[in-house]
């Protein structure tokens, strides 16, 4: 990968203007020691590493654009079938990562209207 290196911090903008940050430790490197930014701040906000198969998205199309309120955070994940029970147990596990409260008993919380 070529870029240019901004000061000595340890960060480099690649020639599509993605900035990369050096962190060898961290879980999401790529063998150079280097990490997106944009990947970076989204775990941040997420409090963890992403997962196989999320990806960041810039809203505005410009890549440097690295705030959080330009990042959204996008999931290529698929059902590996067709079939409605392939398509049930996916979108269970889809909500267990993203939305568990989603996952919640029906009747939990629900008021009696009939009294």
């Amino acid at each position: 990968m070529t870029g240019r290196m901004l000061g000595n911090r340890g960060t480099k903008v690649l020639s599509k203007g993605y900035i990369q940050v050096y962190d060898p430790e961290n879980a999401m490197a790529y063998s150079s020691g280097y990490v997106p930014e944009h990947r970076l701040e989204m775990a941040k906000f997420l409090g963890r590493s992403l997962l196989a198969g999320e990806n960041v998205h810039h809203i505005n199309g410009v890549p440097w654009d690295n705030r959080l309120e330009n990042l959204e955070l996008w999931s290529t994940s698929q059902p590996s079938g067709q079939r409605v029970v392939d398509k049930v147990e996916w979108a269970i596990d889809l909500l267990k990562t993203y939305k568990p409260e989603a996952l919640a008993s029906p009747t939990e919380g629900a008021r009696n209207d009939s009294a």
